[in-house]
């Protein structure tokens, strides 16, 4: 259910949209965007006692590294608690006695909307990072309440029923802002060591060219269990996940994903 809260948005090597991996040529090292976090996988350099699960050799949330052949850069973006990551690795084309460099990008981010957020300004409260909220369920209803900590105090509102978000409400995907924000980003100062290249550049004026999808990664684990295509969609466009379907629709997981037919 967790990976169900996330979405994935990535561009591979030929600056098309991917699935959010990117793998070294013949090394068996792979980039993984999980949840707001970046996974680095190598069977070989994998060993025990790490506390990462096989091949899973490292876990980044910010900054720059190489490791297992990539070059990885990435950054922290708040307003929708996700990562924005870039990374490269070389390849040497057969019969050549030249390196290629291959290019990836993406981002991790929450697919909920800042609920919070929205029900502060709807109640006409101060706005203040500080706020907090928190929501129980009984008999189908759902009740919502905010609350935040001010000069040593606590102030818990209940959020009234006609300010409470409805399902439908409540998922948003990768937006369109923070897709802007992305792109911005990767011609920024902090990914210099990147765009500093004519490669870089050119695959960059790819991903410019091509049309970005968001998905969902609870959607993409199910898709790839029971071997159904990912569902994807534009940012600004998401459906809520699958999951969610099924435990507000009560519905079958199956009819869900065929679309309402058993």
């Amino acid at each position: 259910m967790a990976l169900s809260n996330w979405d994935t948005l990535a561009f591979g090597s030929d600056g098309k949209p991917c699935e959010g991996e990117f793998e070294a040529p013949n090394t068996g090292a792979k980039i993984e965007i999980y949840k707001s976090q970046i996974h680095v996988h190598h069977p070989d350099m994998w060993t025990d006692n790490t506390g990462y699960t096989k091949p899973i050799i490292a876990v980044m949330h910010k900054g720059d590294v190489r490791v297992a052949g990539f070059n990885i850069e990435a950054t922290r973006y708040a307003p929708q608690h996700g990562v924005f990551v870039v990374a490269s690795c070389q390849k040497n084309p057969k019969n050549k006695d030249f390196y290629e460099e291959q290019y990836f990008a993406g981002i991790g981010a929450s697919g909920y909307v800042d609920s919070c957020k929205i029900y502060v300004e709807r109640m006409g409260l101060e706005p203040d990072e500080g706020w907090s909220g928190g929501c129980s369920i009984e008999g189908g209803v759902r009740t919502e309440n905010i609350c935040r900590m001010k000069d040593g105090k606590l102030e818990e509102y209940d959020v009234p029923a006609e300010f409470v978000l409805k399902d439908d409400e409540l998922w948003e995907g990768v937006r369109e802002d923070t897709y802007a924000g992305f792109m911005k980003w990767l011609e920024s100062e902090d990914c210099e060591e990147f765009n500093c290249t004519k490669d870089f550049k050119a695959w960059l004026e790819k991903v410019k060219a091509s049309t970005p999808q968001r998905f969902n990664q609870g959607n993409a684990f199910i898709s790839k269990a029971v071997g159904t295509p990912l569902e994807a969609s534009e940012p600004g466009k998401a459906e809520k996940p699958i999951l969610l379907k099924v435990l507000n629709g009560g519905k079958s997981l199956l009819k869900v994903m065929n679309g309402g037919k058993s």
